[in-house]
């Protein structure tokens, strides 16, 4: 008496989501195998044969496929500062933004930020407080950035092309970032 096993297997690519995340939803063809064990009676003229007859269907299926490479978030999480600007990004995607020209003009903004290609975004959204002279910020102003090593001592910095670098006490005070 042969004794028969089935099961499927169905393949499909999944990608999770989260604040700043760039994805595209498409339909991505996934294979569904079936495989047949049919095992023969032990004798005592022979071993027992195992026969596998997998079968295979395609079926369309949705997944979400990434646009950009991740970032690890949590490297960002916190304080950073510089001479003349303070910023904390919470884990939620929020950011309190602090940016100064001398004592007189200061500017105090809330944002949001979140993943960008190997790297982050932070856009200004709300300025909450001010004094002196406009320093020219509005809201939706947005400067990328990402985590590199200072070329003048090596320490990790958050690195904003065509503004400022940021330091974090995580990584420890480098010359880029001011006084």
């Amino acid at each position: 008496m042969a004794v028969a096993a089935g099961a499927a297997l169905l393949a499909v690519g999944v990608a999770s989501c989260d604040n700043g995340d760039r994805a595209v939803r498409q339909s991505v063809p996934s294979t569904v195998v079936t495989v047949t064990k049919s095992v023969a009676p032990v004798t005592d003229s022979g071993s027992p044969t195992v026969t596998v007859m997998p079968t295979e269907s395609t079926e369309t299926t949705e997944a979400a496929t990434e646009t950009s490479p991740r970032s690890d978030l949590s490297s960002y999480y916190g304080e950073w500062t510089g001479h003349g600007r303070q910023m904390t990004l919470q884990p939620d995607g929020t950011a309190l933004v602090t940016l100064a020209s001398g004592a007189a003009n200061v500017e105090k903004w809330t944002a949001m930020w979140g993943a960008h290609g190997n790297g982050i975004v932070v856009t200004l959204d709300t300025m909450t407080w001010h004094t002196g002279e406009p320093l020219g910020n509005q809201p939706g102003t947005s400067w990328t950035a990402v985590l590199a090593p200072s070329a003048e001592d090596g320490v990790t910095v958050l690195h904003m092309p065509g503004f400022a670098d940021w330091c974090s006490t995580r990584f420890g005070r480098s010359v880029v970032c001011g006084a």
